[in-house]
């Protein structure tokens, strides 16, 4: 399977996953939810090592360290805060350790899973930047395409009408993996922001901020992507 579209399906599915067991289901099937889904984040993790074994090398490294920066400082500094301010995992709200911590876990496996799922995820995201970077160009040339679509979904290569697309597998799935990496910056940023909940240095705003990062980046990625494609668009007419 081309190593693309298997990351969209897996990463798709393991998301699903974990969403399904937000519902309203007992301990075990929740368990059981959470740990295909894990098996799935696995998968992901794979299929997304290959954007960097097989990719080209990324070139501005400042753009690459930042955002690995982004990536691994706003997690690592999230799991610090969260394993400093209630190591037993009392004060923890996240649905997964409450879940395990609920089938009878003790705090010290939860940390473990925990650990082992936030190295696959920052591992997953660090390897959709690194292609971000890589292809950087490549991403410019295809959002300036004059195919008819609208520049707000192309730039997440949403392929369908609308953005339900997305779960329908409507999308390119290159141009999917390269147009999420900005949207990966804010949820750790996010994940920023929830450290310094944990210090108090914030106010508790659990809906609001995600949603105004998120905004921003995308906000941001679709200015970036209008420039650069009346400027790609100009030089063919030149």
């Amino acid at each position: 399977m081309d190593k693309y579209k298997g990351f969209y399906w897996t990463a798709l599915a393991s998301a699903c996953l974990g969403l399904l067991a937000m519902l309203g289901f007992d301990n075990r099937l929740k368990l059981l939810l959470y740990i295909l889904g894990l098996i799935g984040l696995i998968m992901a993790a794979w299929f997304a090592l290959g954007f960097v074994v097989r990719g080209s090398k990324p070139g501005r490294p400042w753009l690459l360290l930042g955002g690995l920066l982004v990536i691994v400082g706003g997690a690592g500094f999230d799991v610090c805060a969260t394993l400093i301010h209630s190591p037993d995992l009392s004060r923890e709200a996240n649905p997964v350790a409450r879940t395990l911590l609920a089938s009878g876990l003790n705090a010290s496996s939860v940390v473990a899973i925990g650990v082992l799922a936030q190295v696959l995820l920052v591992a997953i995201c660090c390897f959709v930047w690194m292609n971000f970077v890589a292809r950087l160009e490549w991403y410019k040339v295809e959002i300036a395409r004059d195919d008819g679509r609208p520049i707000a979904t192309k730039m997440l290569g949403i392929s369908g009408r609308g953005w339900g697309a997305i779960l329908a597998g409507k999308i390119d799935p290159p141009l999917f993996v390269s147009g999420i990496a900005p949207a990966i910056l804010a949820v750790f940023a996010y994940r920023t922001y929830l450290a310094l909940e944990w210090f108090g240095s914030v106010p508790i705003s659990r809906l609001f901020v995600p949603l105004m990062l998120l905004a921003i980046a995308l906000l941001l990625q679709w200015v970036w992507c209008v420039f650069w494609a009346g400027r790609i668009r100009g030089r063919s007419v030149g």
